[in-house]
C-alpha cells in the first residue's frame, strides 16, 4: 500500500500484513449489512426532509391565508 503527501512530495510505502489481506469469516456479510443500514439511514433522512418540506409549505399557506384574512378585516 502506498500513499503520498502532496505538500512535501513524500511517498510512503507500507506492507499490508497477511491477516489484513485475506477476508475474515463473514466479513463480506458484515460489510454488506453495514452498507444496507447506511443506505436505509440516508433514505430515511431524505424522506423525513421531504415530509418536513411539505409540512413547511402547508404552514406557509396557512399563514398566508391568515394574513390575507387579517388584511381584509382591516380594510373593512
Amino acid at each position: 500500500m502506498a500513499y503520498g503527501d502532496e505538500a512535501e512530495g513524500t511517498l510512503y510505502l507500507y506492507e499490508v500484513p497477511p491477516n489484513l489481506k485475506n477476508p475474515q469469516d463473514k466479513e463480506f456479510d458484515a460489510i454488506e449489512e453495514f452498507w444496507e443500514r447506511e443506505i436505509n439511514k440516508c433514505n430515511d433522512v431524505i424522506e423525513r426532509r421531504e415530509l418536513q418540506l411539505i409540512e413547511w409549505q402547508e404552514e406557509q399557506k396557512q399563514e398566508d391565508i391568515k394574513k390575507a384574512k387579517e388584511e381584509a378585516q382591516k380594510e373593512n
